[in-house]
């Protein structure tokens, strides 16, 4: 009987030692995993708090895309005297206009060290690309490591360099260097 009681009770502390250690175990995987969900969810506040601060921008770049379309479209019209002619190249300097102001709104969003993924419209039809890999696409440098995707912004904000020196403006008219001259008589 006396040693029933012992293996007993040897069963019973092997069975509580067990469950003890099981315990001790899992409340320390507990505890990291929930450190783990707590970085994510602050990494995800961070995130949304630097998109609420960039909305506004990206907001504004839409609209000015939007007018540019629109500006697009009544530039393909074919001319129909001199003054529909002078009112075509008045709206190609405004759309240049606005193509500058989209450059710098978009150059400061990456300055600001977020990288959104931006929908833009190709031949191939509608992509979704990185705001700084449209905007390398367009002839603007911007610093890669400066810029974070998902991290939060190390290093201060650097201004967009523009690789196009070739496009020059002569009156109401835009040069492209490259094109023929009018002294091919």
């Amino acid at each position: 009987m006396e040693t029933f009681l012992h293996i007993s009770l040897g069963f019973f502390l092997g069975v509580l030692s067990v469950f003890l250690v099981g315990t001790y175990f899992l409340s320390k995987d507990a505890k990291a995993l929930k450190e783990q969900v707590d970085d994510a969810k602050k990494k995800n506040k961070e995130r949304k708090d630097r998109y609420e601060f960039v909305k506004p921008r990206l907001e504004k770049a839409a609209e000015i895309t939007q007018r540019q379309l629109e500006i697009q479209a009544q530039v393909e019209q074919p001319s129909m005297n001199a003054l529909h002619s002078k009112h075509k190249n008045m709206l190609i300097a405004e759309n240049r206009k606005l193509e500058e102001e989209k450059r710098q709104i978009l150059g400061s969003i990456i300055a600001d060290g977020y990288d959104p993924e931006v929908t833009v419209n190709t031949p191939m039809g509608l992509t979704k690309v990185l705001l700084s890999e449209y905007l390398r696409n367009l002839g603007i440098e911007t610093d890669p490591t400066r810029v974070q995707q998902d991290d939060t912004r190390k290093e201060g904000p650097s201004e967009p360099k523009q690789k196009r020196p070739d496009i020059r403006k002569v009156g109401k008219f835009f040069v492209i260097k490259g094109g023929k001259g009018d002294k091919s008589h």
